[in-house]
C-alpha cells in the first residue's frame, strides 16, 4: 500500500527560486567587496613610473594601483534574478585593465578579487539557503 503526497509544484519552485536568488545576491555582494579589496590593497608604490593620470603605474599581471579610487568605488553587483547575479564596474577602462588591450598587458583585479572571496561567498550562500529551506511551506496534502 502507498500513500500519495501532493504539493503545489509551482509554488514550491517559486519559493526555491526566491531563496536561491536571495542567497546569490548576498554572495555577489561579497564578491564585489572582494574586488574592491583587491584594488584597495594596491596603494601607489613609491619609485614606480608615473602614468598619464599622474599616478604610479602597475606592472603587467598586478592589480591596478589605486590612484583616485574611482575604479574601486565603481564596483557593484546586480540583484540575482533567474539565478544569475553579476559583479563588475560600469567604467569603460575597467575591462581594459582586467583583460588588457593590444598595447597593454592585463592588470587583473575583478576575477582575482572574486576568487579570493569564494570561500566566504560559499559559506554565506549556504547559510542563507539553509535558513530559507527551513521556512519553505510545501502546502502538501495526503491523498
Amino acid at each position: 500500500m502507498t500513500t500519495k503526497v501532493v504539493f503545489k509544484r509551482a509554488e514550491f519552485e517559486s519559493q526555491m527560486a526566491d531563496i536561491l536568488n536571495d542567497a546569490l545576491t548576498e554572495a555577489a555582494a561579497i564578491g564585489a567587496d572582494g574586488a574592491q579589496r583587491e584594488i584597495k590593497a594596491r596603494a601607489p608604490i613609491a619609485g614606480r613610473p608615473i602614468g598619464r593620470g599622474g599616478g604610479a603605474v602597475s606592472k603587467a599581471g598586478e592589480s591596478p594601483t589605486t590612484q583616485l579610487g574611482v575604479l574601486r568605488n565603481s564596483v557593484s553587483f546586480t540583484e540575482a534574478r533567474a539565478l544569475r547575479a553579476a559583479v563588475g564596474s560600469n567604467l569603460p577602462y575597467a575591462r581594459f585593465l582586467e583583460l588588457g588591450t593590444s598595447t597593454m598587458q592585463p592588470r587583473p583585479w575583478l576575477k582575482r578579487g572574486v576568487i579570493k572571496s569564494r570561500d566566504r561567498m560559499q559559506r554565506v550562500f549556504t547559510a542563507i539557503a539553509r535558513k530559507g529551506f527551513e521556512r519553505i511551506n510545501l502546502n502538501a496534502r495526503v491523498a
